[in-house]
């Protein structure tokens, strides 16, 4: 009975090395095909041209009797090998030096980047934490939707305190948090925009400039200045200060985090930081101090219609 219960184990570990090596078989035949595949497509012009050479070879052969195909195919053979020689070899040391000496750029656009979007999730979860409440946690990803924009606009009171030092409240820690956002934008995209991918450099244009980073540090205080001027009893609400995140402005952020999380995979041996994968939701009391009541919102509300009554 030992001899089988033994037999029967090595036998599945030959079956499960045997599955294993398949499985690294077909990885590493795939790989190889991705590079040759990766090959063709970048070295179209020289297949192109090659087999133009061949075909006219077989012409001439076919057209020209007396064509001396032998000296001419030797000759292509040797202006193959050499341009074969230019992509492969030359080609491939111009490229390798020019990555070393962007590295250096690479490691501090990353940077960069990186405190910038770290800055920017934080301002986002203690917003969320501190008017919605307690959630589970969740993946930034997610946590960048429609649905959550709306619960912040909807629930956080611009009145209330922000958990920052010195005291201040939501309202300025916002618009102060805007502008310092967008001199980061613009900083990174005045130093490093000429060697940016061109996907960062929209996204953290149209982030800058079309989202409502823009009314936040532009047109927030002035409405604020405008309604106590006017004595106007505006709701303390980001949804009556400004437009929500759009779509666009969200798949925007979302690209900016994945970036930093590409580039964090590459750059990780350099000692770089790594930007928050997780929104920790959990850590947030159940009763957020910073939620509007549904007294004061009913009370805004009163104190809205009586002034527009007064104004008629």
């Amino acid at each position: 009975m030992n001899k089988n219960l033994t037999v029967l184990r090595y036998k599945n570990k030959i079956l499960e090395l045997i599955k294993k090596q398949k499985i690294k078989c077909k990885t590493r035949l795939r790989q190889f095909l991705i590079k040759i595949a990766e090959f063709f497509t970048c070295n179209k012009l020289l297949i192109i041209t090659l087999t133009i050479a061949l075909v006219m070879l077989v012409i001439c052969s076919l057209v020209f009797p007396n064509f001396d195909i032998q000296s001419l195919a030797i000759n292509i053979l040797a202006s193959f090998i050499m341009a074969c020689y230019s992509i492969l070899i030359a080609d491939r040391i111009v490229k390798q030096k020019a990555t070393a000496e962007l590295k250096p750029k690479r490691i501090c656009l990353y940077r960069e980047v990186q405190i910038f979007a770290t800055r920017f999730l934080h301002l986002f979860e203690e917003m969320y934490g501190l008017s919605v409440g307690k959630k589970e946690d969740i993946s930034s990803d997610k946590f960048f939707s429609v649905e959550v924009m709306t619960e912040i606009y909807a629930l956080l009171n611009l009145e209330t305190e922000a958990n920052v030092c010195p005291r201040q409240c939501w309202r300025y820690y916002i618009i102060n948090s805007a502008i310092q956002f967008r001199n980061d934008i613009d900083r990174i995209l005045n130093v490093y925009g000429p060697f940016m991918e061109s996907e960062l450099f929209r996204a953290l244009y149209r982030l800058s400039i079309e989202s409502p980073l823009y009314s936040w540090a532009n047109i927030m205080q002035q409405v604020y200045i405008y309604d106590l001027s006017e004595g106007f009893p505006r709701c303390p609400l980001l949804i009556s200060y400004s437009p929500k995140f759009s779509t666009k402005d969200l798949e925007d952020i979302k690209y900016i985090l994945s970036w930093c999380n590409r580039e964090y995979q590459c750059l990780k041996e350099e000692g770089v930081y790594k930007v928050p994968e997780i929104i920790m939701l959990s850590q947030y009391a159940e009763e957020p101090r910073c939620r509007i009541s549904s007294e004061d919102f009913q009370r805004f509300s009163t104190e809205i219609n009586e002034y527009r009554n007064t104004k008629k």
